[in-house]
């Protein structure tokens, strides 16, 4: 497994080359303030705070971003991400800007270091008792669900060895999948769209 800490000082060194437009992809007129938005720009892109990237995730956005402007931005949102600092008024919602992106906007190295980044950080999560009071093993599933990473992964985790701390965390996620009397399986979360429940349900399914 790959260390977090290398992981994020890779991301800064391979999304170094990007840059914000003049005008940023958020709304300054009731979202965030043209001086937030600014900052955003001027501020080093590792002392750039949590507050202010949390006000650019939640503004509100044009459908098409630009994409050189997220890739500059995400090197921080994974070190915040890395120490349970989501960029988010919801957990769940910190990366759905990268859902704006296809595939194909990546590049290889990219895609496979965002990917690494989320293997090491759920593996983290799950080898930690209760790492943060803020999200669940699900909520962090549906993050990067949310951000279009492949979660499957993610999930093979659990079919390691077992211990405490991993058993924790499968009982609250347990506590979110709801079998009806047809056997059919559905995960309960505010967040969860059909898509995301069915990996769940299907990954589960192959375990029993």
């Amino acid at each position: 497994m790959k260390n977090l800490n290398t992981l994020t000082d890779t991301a800064y060194e391979i999304f170094a080359g990007y840059q914000p437009q003049e005008k940023i992809d958020a709304c300054t007129v009731c979202c965030m303030t043209k001086k937030e938005a600014a900052d955003l720009k001027t501020t080093p892109i590792a002392q750039i705070s949590r507050g202010v990237l949390t006000k650019y995730q939640e503004a509100a956005r044009p459908e098409k971003l630009d994409k050189g402007e997220l890739k500059y931005f995400a090197p921080r949102y994974l070190e915040l991400i890395k120490s349970y600092q989501f960029p988010s008024i919801e957990p769940v919602r910190s990366l759905t800007r990268f859902s704006s992106l296809k595939t194909m906007d990546w590049t290889k190295q990219e895609t496979e270091l965002l990917q690494d980044f989320a293997l090491a950080f759920f593996h983290q999560f799950l080898q930690s008792n209760n790492p943060t009071e803020e999200a669940t093993a699900m909520d962090i599933l549906l993050m990067f669900h949310k951000g279009n990473f492949d979660i499957l992964p993610l999930l093979k985790l659990w079919d390691g060895p077992s211990s405490l701390a991993r058993n924790q965390h499968m009982m609250y996620f347990n506590a979110e999948i709801k079998i009806d009397r047809k056997g059919n399986c559905k995960v309960e979360n505010t967040f969860a769209d059909s898509a995301f429940s069915k990996i769940i349900c299907n990954w589960l399914n192959a375990r029993t």
